[in-house]
């Protein structure tokens, strides 16, 4: 028996090219893998083979709809391939467009990412070959025709494979294979997100005799050449298949991308003769033939919102009544400024927690905050898009203007009035000719050794320190009169 082994499935020994010997890889969408139903209809005749779809694109999905899509590969002037490995990637707009930022996850068809409704790993008891319900990013599709006697008596029919399948159970015994890798699956992968990685299968060995083992057999078990159509082609159909979520993916135009390293693509040589081969290799290097492919198509139902502030506050500590936040209208003018009455002692006079919230999640540093008045020395996610910015700096009796920018997509308002103002305790100075006075003594009066359980309360705690009592009639006392106001003195 005349006997050549390769180490894997990318490393072959390769004589050299055969001229005008080459591959040619086909992306398409809408196929059908009746995933259904397959693998409960096990073993020969009886599994149903991959419905192709089309290669032509431009079909609009709704965001959410699942998308199937699977590579056809031709082989010309060879008996077939050797071996084949090839990536796929999900990119922006064209085929050299943005990778499609997935999230990293070993979820199975339940969140946006590649996915295999064939392989999704829920029954590994099904099938004619151990494992192949694997849970795995993409499938080895039913498209392979070889000859299978049924022992019926209309005689021999063709029935359907994969190309990893033994010959007694229709395919071609690509006997090396591999799934590909996506991010977050395996556990531990490091492939990029939008791509799989290395999905592929080719020859171990290849034998003069002893088959099955070998694509070079017939019904009868002798070496032949050219079974199942190989001879122009890899099968009926598609040979790998799988399925994009698209769950949560922007309105917009994605391509589909196969990628096939001519380094990694080998083939049966159309002048190797099975029954007389001399010691040396039996694949060629292809020399021809397209070994990349994309396809386009739209999503649309999901619009990315611009993000926009949607609400403000200034918070304070109070110790042992703990936080409260005083909302801070949001207005494109002073006239709808809120009024921070309330200092530690010995802290920043005025408002130096400020609570932003926006509608969607955003990015936020010091860097995208502007202030009239003192600066930003750091920013802390609250979670739920809602972001705490420290300022420090601060001067009394001052409207301070905060503003947010250089923040990705932001629209609508971007700025927050706050006036400085220690002892307004009912908040009203904010309006023309506003000031400090008797009406905020008032206000401290009537909570005075009162719990604060309350923004109203907390407001007449001026002083912060978690009681109202003498000391907050003080700071208001020590303020009196004092006016200015963000209508009159507006910063700049």
């Amino acid at each position: 028996m005349s006997l050549m082994r390769i180490a894997a499935i990318v490393v072959l020994l390769v004589g050299g090219q055969a001229m005008g010997a080459g591959i040619t890889v086909e992306l398409e969408t809408t196929g059908n893998n009746h995933s259904d139903s397959s693998w409960d209809q096990v073993g020969p005749p009886f599994r149903t083979p991959f419905t192709s779809g089309s290669v032509a694109g431009g079909e609009t999905y709704n965001a959410g709809d699942i998308v199937t899509w699977a590579v056809q590969v031709t082989a010309t002037n060879v008996n077939g391939l050797a071996n084949f490995v090839f990536n796929i990637e999900l990119r922006h707009d064209t085929a050299v467009g943005a990778l499609v930022d997935f999230p990293a996850s070993d979820s199975q068809g339940t969140i946006a990412g590649f996915f295999s409704s064939m392989n999704d790993g829920d029954d590994i008891s099904q099938g004619v070959q151990p494992n192949q319900d694997e849970n795995e990013r993409a499938a080895f599709a039913l498209g392979y025709e070889t000859w299978y006697d049924s022992g019926g008596s209309n005689g021999p029919d063709f029935s359907t494979g994969r190309v990893i399948d033994l010959i007694t159970d229709e395919g071609p015994n690509l006997d090396y294979f591999t799934y590909p890798s996506a991010s977050g699956h395996p556990a531990g992968s490091t492939a990029i997100t939008g791509t799989l990685i290395g999905i592929g299968a080719g020859y171990s060995q290849f034998s003069a005799s002893g088959c099955p083992g070998t694509i070079f057999c017939d019904e009868t078990g002798s070496p032949t050449g050219n079974t199942g159509g190989v001879g122009t082609g890899l099968g009926l159909g598609p040979i790998v298949e799988g399925q994009l979520n698209t769950t949560g993916l922007a309105t917009g135009t994605y391509v589909l991308v196969v990628t096939a390293a001519v380094a990694g693509q080998n083939l049966l040589d159309d002048g190797f003769d099975p029954l007389s081969a001399s010691p040396g290799s039996f694949a060629v290097a292809s020399d021809t033939g397209d070994q990349s492919d994309d396809i386009t198509f739209q999503v649309t139902g999901v619009v990315v919102a611009n993000p926009t502030l949607v609400s403000a506050a200034s918070r304070k500590d109070h110790g042992v009544a703990a936080f409260w936040d005083i909302d801070l209208p949001l207005a494109l003018e002073g006239a709808g400024t809120g009024v921070e009455m309330r200092q530690e002692t010995g802290g920043e006079p005025g408002a130096d927690l400020i609570v932003l919230e926006f509608s969607e999640d955003v990015t936020l540093d010091c860097s995208n905050i502007t202030t009239t008045d003192g600066s930003c020395s750091s920013v802390s996610s609250e979670g739920s898009s809602k972001y705490l910015v420290t300022l420090t700096g601060l001067t009394g009796n001052t409207c301070n203007k905060i503003t947010v920018g250089g923040v990705t997509g932001f629209a609508g308002d971007d700025d927050v009035w706050v006036l400085n103002k220690t002892g307004d305790a009912n908040g009203d100075a904010n309006g023309v000719g506003g000031d400090i006075n008797l009406l905020d003594l008032g206000t401290v009066k009537q909570d005075v050794f009162q719990d604060i359980d309350s923004v109203a309360k907390a407001k007449a705690d001026v002083n912060a320190d978690g009681d109202i009592n003498l000391l907050d009639l003080g700071t208001v006392k020590q303020h009196v009169f004092e006016d200015g106001n963000c209508v009159d003195n507006p910063p700049i």
